[in-house]
């Protein structure tokens, strides 16, 4: 038992991944504040919740349900119906993390390449029109990070990077680590600009204050040609940020069909 958001949050942290279920009381004062910050957690996100109202009838249990609470169950508790329904969620849940461990890169939490392929393949097949990026990101002096500071101080930036991209296309676009310090990701086009994305990166790195100074470089692929697989879309971007980067007065750049003829 915990009160106050806050509080609850460092519990959950501290106690991540021992804890497979929160049992959360509506009725609580933050309940609906824990289950907001919870969900915009990548770390915690996945832990299920149980949320249990005081009556049926009213907003709680749609707005607990929007919040993302796997199940919401009401008062007076009927004991082995409640550890029935917590059964479920459980197994339900060892499903979702073994699909999860499938998905995601084990060091960052977001996608890994395969997934990035298949779930930005499907998101232009639905574009309906939409305009769609796709950037390939690279981390300049990554590996002398690693040397001089060791790989804990190189994980801290590949997360700080992951969080950033979270943070700014969870639910518009898609999003993966590929490998060691290179990321994608595929957005549409209206909603920014590419050098808006690098920046707001990098400051997150600037602000680590790690010692070195961090750059990230991107190369840009306009999606004009949906039928070319993912694959070859970051393939394009890749000759785009090959080409800029070690430019420290530029970023970014577009690819054109004169870098695959080069």
């Amino acid at each position: 038992t915990v009160d106050g958001c806050a509080a609850a949050m460092a519990t959950l942290t501290h106690a991540n991944p021992a804890v497979e279920c929160v049992l959360l009381s509506l009725s609580c004062p933050d309940a609906f504040d824990f289950l907001a910050t919870k969900r915009a957690s990548m770390i915690l996100h996945h832990v299920p919740v149980i949320a249990i109202a005081a009556t049926p009838g009213d907003d709680q249990e749609l707005r607990a349900l929007d919040l993302d609470a796997m199940d919401v169950t009401f008062r007076p508790l009927q004991p082995e119906l409640f550890l029935k329904r917590v059964r479920n969620v459980l197994r339900l849940s060892e499903n979702q993390s073994l699909r999860r461990a499938l998905e995601r890169d084990p060091l960052t939490g977001i996608f890994n390449r395969n997934t990035f392929v298949h779930r930005t393949a499907r998101m232009l097949r639905k574009k309906n029109g939409e305009v769609y990026q796709l950037q390939v990101w690279d981390v300049e002096h990554f590996k002398v990070v690693n040397d001089l500071y060791g790989l804990a101080t190189g994980n801290r930036v590949l997360g700080a990077i992951a969080r950033n991209l979270d943070v700014q296309l969870r639910g518009v676009g898609t999003y993966a680590r590929l490998e060691s310090d290179r990321f994608a990701l595929c957005y549409p086009a209206r909603l920014y600009e590419p050098g808006d994305l690098l920046q707001s990166a990098n400051q997150c790195l600037e602000e680590m204050h790690i010692g070195i100074n961090l750059v990230l470089y991107a190369g840009v692929y306009q999606v004009e040609d949906s039928a070319i697989s993912v694959d070859q879309m970051c393939d394009r971007a890749y000759m785009a940020l090959k080409i800029i980067k070690g430019r420290y007065h530029e970023r970014f750049a577009y690819y054109d069909s004169t870098m695959c003829d080069r």
